[in-house]
């Protein structure tokens, strides 16, 4: 674990920023990659669903 804040120059409290505001936004990133994975394989998943109804003859989704 690294020094307490107090114990920290100014030098290493600024590294020690950058790297939290890096590690915040690599984590936004792969929050956001994950949305739009999850909005993608939700749409694969509504085709198929409306595909196999289409084929068994439903008339309400033709």
């Amino acid at each position: 674990m690294g020094k307490a804040w107090e114990d920290m120059s100014n030098k290493e409290r600024a590294e020690q920023t950058i790297r939290d505001i890096k590690r915040r936004q690599a984590i936004r990133k792969k929050a956001a990659y994950d949305v739009k994975a999850l909005k993608i394989e939700s749409v694969i998943k509504s085709s198929a669903k409306r595909r196999s109804v289409k084929n068994r003859g439903c008339r309400s989704l033709n």
